[in-house]
C-alpha cells in the first residue's frame, strides 16, 4: 500500500521514531524537574470556602461577618460530654486550665455565652418555674447543709440518716424522700453491675437532668508548612483530655478541614495505586504486548509528571476537586496512547503481517492515519475541561485549566515520547488481526435491523427523560466529606440538637437598636428565634431577684458551713453505710448498701454519688447572689461576640425545624432575606454557592458545546456526521441522569463536573469511529478501533472507579458518576453507530 504524504505533524511523528533514544533523553530532562517542581511546590487546601470566587454577594457577606467578629474564624472547638451535667462542667474547666498558656494556641476559652448562662441561668426562668425550683431547694436544705459540711459519703448518708428520724418522728414522709434514696438506688446498682453512672445533683434537686455537654473553643497557631495544618493542636487537645473521664470530641472549621485533608488525600493515593495496578493489567490484556504496554505506560506516566510541574507552577495550591486532575489524567490520557499503539499494530498486520523489518513503514502508515483523529480528541476532550474557567467556581476552574492543558501535554507526549520509546523495543510479529473479530455476525445483525435498534434506543431515552427531571441537588459541602470522621460526624450531632445547631444565619445591623427591630421582624414561619445582645437582658429581674433573695436567707448560710467536717476514714465510710442500711430497712437502697459493703465498692461508689457535688455547691452560691442584668453590666467577653469590631450589631436567627427537609433550608433563608439583607452563614452559603454552581456549569456546558460544534464542523464538514457523534453522546447523558436517580446519587459540588466532561469524552470515541468510518472502515465492532475504545473505556473507567472508593464521599460520588457515565456512554455508541452507519449507507 502506498503511504500517503505526511503532514507537520505526522512527519513529527516519524522523526521521533527513528530519533527514539535522542526524543527519550530529551523527554527525561523535562521530566525530572516537573517532577521537582511537583514535589516541592504542590500543596492541598482542602477549605470549601476557597473553591467559590470571593467577589460573589454571599462571600462578601461572609468576609463582612468575619472583619467584625474575626475571633470566630480558624475555630478548633472541642466538645466534652459527660455523664453529668457537672462532671461536664469540671471536665471543661479543667481542659482550659490545661490548655492555658500551650503555644500552640492563640486563645482557649469557655463560650462566653455558656458561662453566662452558667452564672445567671435561673433569672432565665419562668417567674412559676423558679418558684418551684426554690421549694424544692428549701425542702432539700437539711440534706445541703450537711453536704456542704461534709462533701463525703459518710455526710451524704448522715443527711439521709436525719432525714429517716424524722421520717419516724412524723415530721415528713417516705415519699418526700424517694427522689433521693431512688437516685441512689440507681447509683449503687449501676457500679454492682459494672457499669458506674455518677449520680448527677442538679438533676435532682432542679427536676430536670440538664445540659451534660460543654464546650471549649480554640484558636490554634496553625502551621501551614505541615500536610495537616491543625494536627499539633488537635493532639495537644487529645494529650490534654486524658484522664478526664468523659468524651471529648473535635470538630468546627479547623477539625473539618484536617480531616478533610486526611480522607482526600487518602483516597487520592488508593485512588491513584490502585488504578495504576489495574491499569497495567489492562494495557497488557489489551495491547497483547508486554513491550507495547510498558512503553503506553512510561509515556503516561511522563505526562502526569509533566502535567503536575505545570500545576505546580500555574496554580500552586490544589483544592479538594482540582486535586483529581492525576485519575482524570491517567484515565483519558491513557486512550491516547491506546489509541496510537493500536493503530499501529493494526498497520503491521494489514500492511506487513508481522514482519519487523518493516517497522519504519508501519510507523510511517500509522503516523498520519492517527494524528488526526487524535488530535481531534484531544482538542475536544480540553474544550470540555478549559470551559471550566470562565465560571465563578474557583476549584472547578483550576481543574479544567489544568486537566484542559494536561490533555495537549497528553497528546504532545503520545506523538512524541510513545512511538520514541516503541522504537527503542522491536514490535513483535502480529499474526492476527488485533480487533475483535468474533463480533462480526453481532453487528451485522444490527445492521440488518438499524431502524429497530435505533426505536430501541430511543423508546429507552424517552424512558430515562422522565426519570432524569427527578434527580436531586445536594449542594452541602459537609456531605462530600467522610462521615466517619470524627469532625463530621460531632457536628452533625450538633446540627441534631435545636441549642447547639450550627446551620444557623447571622446578620449585621449599624447599631443594637436596630438590631432589636430586625430581630423582632424576623420571628416566625421558618424562623423559629431570633438573638440580639439586648436576648442576654431576662425579663421579669425584679421578682425573680427577690425569689432568690429569699431563697439564699433560707439556705444561703448552710452552704457557707463555719466549720467543715474532716474527711473519714475508711472504717468511718463503711460504718455509716452500715448505719444507713439497718435504718432504711426493706427499702431497695439498703440491699444495695450491703451488696456494696460485701463486694468492697464503696469507695467507688462515694466517688459516684459526691464527685458533682462541689460544682452542684458552687452553682447554688453563685446563683443565689445574683444579681441584676443591665446591658452595662454584661461581660465585656460576651458583648465582644454580640457587637462587632466596628460597632455593628449581629443577630442570630435560628431555623425551625429540620432544615434537612426538601426545600426547608431554602424557605428559611428566602424568609430571612425579606427582613435582612447580606446575611451570612451555612444555609446561605449552601443555598447561594448551589446556585452559583449550576450556573457555572450550565454556563461550561454552553461554551464547551458551542466551541465542540465549531471543531466538529471544521473537521468533519456533514451535518449528517456531526449528529452521528452527537446523538450517542445526548442519549448516554440521558441514561447516566436516570442511572444517578436510581443509584441515589444527588449532583453536588464534586460529580457535577462530570457533566460538562462528558461532551468531551463522548465527542472522542465518538469521532473514532466517524473519521474511521468515513475512511472506509467495514465493520465497527470487529474494528481495532473498537479494541481501542474498548479498553480505552476499561482504562479510563478504572481510574474513575478507584475514585468511587474515597472514602472522601465528593471524590467518590465523582468517581462513580464519571465511571458509570463512561460505561452508559460507550456502550450507547457500540449500539447506536452501527444501526445508525447501516441506514447512512442504504441513503448514500
Amino acid at each position: 500500500m502506498r503511504i500517503p504524504p505526511l503532514s507537520l505533524a505526522a512527519r513529527l511523528v516519524v522523526w521521533c521514531w527513528r530519533h527514539g533514544g535522542l526524543v527519550a533523553a530529551l523527554a527525561l530532562a523535562l521530566v525530572v524537574p516537573a517532577g521537582w517542581l511537583a514535589v516541592t511546590k504542590l500543596s492541598l487546601d482542602t477549605d470549601e470556602t476557597h473553591m467559590i470566587a470571593d467577589h460573589l454577594p454571599y462571600r462578601q457577606a461572609e468576609q463582612r461577618f468575619d472583619r467584625a467578629f474575626p475571633q470566630t474564624m480558624d475555630r478548633l472547638v472541642a466538645v466534652v460530654d459527660g455523664a453529668t451535667p457537672e462532671q461536664a462542667e469540671a471536665a471543661a474547666e479543667a481542659l482550659v486550665q490545661r490548655l492555658t498558656g500551650n503555644d500552640l494556641f492563640l486563645s482557649v476559652e469557655r463560650p462566653p455565652a455558656e458561662l453566662f448562662f452558667h452564672r445567671n441561668g435561673l433569672l432565665f426562668l419562668p417567674e412559676r418555674q423558679l418558684e418551684d425550683l426554690a421549694d424544692r431547694l428549701i425542702r432539700a436544705q437539711p440534706v445541703l447543709g450537711g453536704l456542704a459540711a461534709d462533701p463525703t459519703l459518710r455526710g451524704l448518708l448522715g443527711s439521709v440518716s436525719l432525714m429517716l428520724m424524722g421520717v419516724e418522728r412524723g415530721e415528713a414522709s417516705m415519699a418526700d424522700l424517694d427522689p433521693i434514696l431512688s437516685a441512689l438506688t440507681q447509683a449503687g446498682d449501676s457500679v454492682l453491675a459494672g457499669r458506674p453512672r455518677p449520680l448527677s445533683w442538679q438533676g435532682m434537686m432542679t427536676g430536670h437532668e440538664g445540659n451534660s455537654r460543654r464546650f471549649v473553643i480554640t484558636r490554634p497557631r496553625l502551621d501551614y508548612g505541615q500536610m495537616i495544618p491543625g494536627d499539633d493542636a488537635s493532639r495537644a487537645i487529645r494529650k490534654a483530655a486524658q484522664g478526664l473521664d468523659v468524651q471529648v470530641r473535635l470538630t468546627g472549621p479547623v477539625a473539618l478541614t484536617d480531616d478533610n485533608f486526611r480522607t482526600v488525600a487518602e483516597g487520592v493515593g488508593m485512588a491513584s495505586l490502585l488504578s495504576l495496578s489495574l491499569i497495567c493489567a489492562l494495557l497488557l490484556l489489551g495491547l497483547g504486548s508486554l513491550r507495547m504496554a510498558g512503553a503506553v505506560l512510561l509515556t503516561l506516566l511522563a505526562g502526569l509528571v509533566l502535567i503536575s510541574g505545570f500545576a505546580a507552577v500555574a496554580v500552586g495550591v490544589l483544592n479538594p476537586i482540582s486535586v483529581a486532575f492525576v485519575a482524570l489524567f491517567v484515565g483519558l490520557a491513557v486512550d491516547f496512547g491506546i489509541q496510537f499503539t493500536m493503530r499501529f499494530r493494526d498497520d503491521l498486520f494489514r500492511e506487513y503481517h508481522g514482519d519487523r523489518g518493516n517497522g519504519d513503514r508501519a510507523m510511517a502508515q500509522c503516523a498520519p492515519a492517527i494524528v488526526r483523529p487524535l488530535s481531534v480528541v484531544a482538542a475536544a476532550t480540553s474544550i470540555g475541561f478549559l470551559s471550566f474557567l470562565p465560571t465563578a467556581y474557583v476549584g472547578v476552574s483550576q481543574l479544567g485549566l489544568i486537566a484542559g492543558l494536561g490533555m495537549i501535554i497528553g497528546l504532545m507526549a503520545t506523538l512524541t515520547l510513545l512511538p520514541a520509546l516503541l522504537s527503542l523495543v522491536p514490535s513483535p510479529p502480529e499474526r492476527e488481526p488485533p480487533g475483535f473479530t468474533r463480533l462480526a455476525p453481532l453487528e451485522q445483525h444490527m445492521r440488518r435491523h438499524g431502524v429497530g435498534v435505533l426505536a430501541g434506543i430511543a423508546m429507552l431515552a424517552l424512558v430515562a427523560s422522565t426519570v432524569a427531571p427527578k434527580l436531586a441537588v445536594d449542594f452541602d459541602p459537609l456531605h462530600l466529606q467522610d462521615s466517619k470522621a470524627e469532625s463530621v460526624a460531632t457536628f452533625r450531632d450538633l446540627a441534631a440538637s435545636p441549642e447547639t445547631n450550627p446551620y444557623v444565619l447571622n446578620a449585621l445591623a449599624p447599631s443594637l437598636a436596630e438590631a432589636d427591630i430586625m430581630a423582632a421582624r424576623l420571628w416566625g414561619g421558618p424562623v423559629a428565634y431570633a438573638m440580639t445582645l439586648s436576648s442576654l437582658i431576662p425579663e421579669g429581674q425584679a421578682e425573680k431577684l427577690a425569689i432568690l433573695d429569699d431563697l439564699n436567707q433560707l439556705i444561703g448560710q448552710s452552704l457557707h458551713p463555719a466549720f467543715p467536717a474532716a474527711p473519714p476514714s475508711a472504717a468511718e465510710t463503711r460504718r455509716a453505710v452500715a448505719e444507713t442500711a439497718a435504718r432504711l430497712g426493706p427499702h431497695p437502697l439498703a440491699t444495695t448498701l450491703r451488696s456494696l459493703l460485701e463486694r468492697g465498692r464503696t469507695e467507688q461508689f462515694e466517688h459516684m454519688v459526691t464527685a458533682s457535688l462541689p460544682g452542684l455547691l458552687a452553682f447554688l452560691r453563685i446563683s443565689l447572689e445574683g444579681e441584676e442584668i443591665t446591658a452595662a453590666t454584661l461581660p465585656p467577653e460576651l458583648v465582644r461576640d454580640w457587637i462587632g469590631t466596628g460597632g455593628e450589631a449581629r443577630v442570630e436567627i435560628h431555623p425551625a425545624g429540620d432544615l434537612s427537609a426538601q426545600g426547608a433550608m431554602a424557605d428559611f433563608v428566602a424568609a430571612v432575606r425579606v427582613v435582612a439583607g447580606g446575611v451570612s452563614g451555612p444555609p446561605v452559603a449552601i443555598i447561594d454557592s448551589g446556585g452559583m454552581v449550576m450556573a457555572a456549569f450550565v454556563q461550561a456546558g454552553l461554551y464547551a458545546l458551542a466551541a465542540v460544534l465549531v471543531l466538529l464542523g471544521v473537521v468533519l464538514r456533514r451535518l449528517g456526521e456531526i449528529l452521528l457523534v452527537l446523538a450517542p453522546l445526548a442519549v448516554g447523558g440521558m441514561f447516566t441522569m436516570a442511572a444517578m436517580v436510581a443509584l441515589g446519587v444527588p449532583v453536588n459540588f464534586a460529580n457535577i463536573i462530570a457533566f460538562p466532561l462528558l461532551l468531551g469524552i463522548g465527542c472522542a470515541y465518538n469521532v473514532y469511529f466517524v473519521l474511521n468510518w468515513r475512511a472506509g472502515m467495514g465493520l465497527l465492532l470487529p474494528s481495532a478501533t473498537a479494541r481501542a475504545v474498548l479498553f480505552s473505556a476499561l482504562t479510563t473507567g478504572v481510574a474513575f472507579g478507584a475514585l468511587a472508593l474515597s472514602p472522601h464521599r465528593g471524590t467518590a460520588s465523582m468517581g462513580l458518576v464519571l465511571m458509570v457515565s463512561l460505561a452508559l456512554m460507550v456502550l450507547t455508541s457500540f449500539i447506536m453507530l452501527p444501526a445508525a452507519f447501516a441506514l447512512m449507507e442504504r441513503r448514500r
